[in-house]
């Protein structure tokens, strides 16, 4: 038997897990090459770790029952009340989410119009003022008489 072949059922080997022949030519490659001796020391060192800890871990036998029945729990199906009740609050937020968003709808729009409003009277006073001025500086301005008009 080859080292490649040996290595590859080396763990079966330590397991126990192979025939009387095939376990016997493992063994004697083993005992005879020492590079797969050596990787059989470790594997075996290996093993007798897992198996160490194997023996502090204690099988529960009631564990598949608790989770069973904590999920038997879960999946069953709620009250009709509560489900209506969760129904009218899910409908009560909503329109009341919608009540507030009309109020505070109309509080800024109104704003905006008391401002756009302000804003244009400020440009109808500078457009008066610009085509009507109420200053007398104003060259143009010629004096009417009603005397001059009743004249011609």
């Amino acid at each position: 038997m080859n080292c490649k072949t040996t290595q590859k059922l080396m763990l079966q080997y330590i397991d126990g897990e192979l025939n009387e022949l095939l376990a016997g030519e493992v063994k004697g490659h083993i005992s005879g090459c020492s590079e797969c001796y050596q990787q059989f020391v470790r594997l075996s060192r290996i093993q007798g770790v897992i198996d160490a800890e194997k023996a502090e871990c204690q099988f529960d036998p009631y564990l598949s029952a608790r989770v069973l029945a904590r999920l038997s729990h879960r999946n069953q199906p709620h009250s009709v009340l509560l489900s209506s009740r969760r129904y009218v609050l899910a409908v009560a937020f909503s329109v009341a989410a919608v009540f507030v968003g009309v109020l505070l709808g109309g509080f800024f729009s109104k704003v905006d119009i008391n401002l756009m409003q302000i804003q244009s009277d400020n440009s109808i006073e500078l457009l008066a003022e610009e085509y009507f001025p109420t200053t007398n500086d104003n060259f143009y301005d010629i004096p009417f008489n009603e005397n001059d008009n009743e004249n011609q």
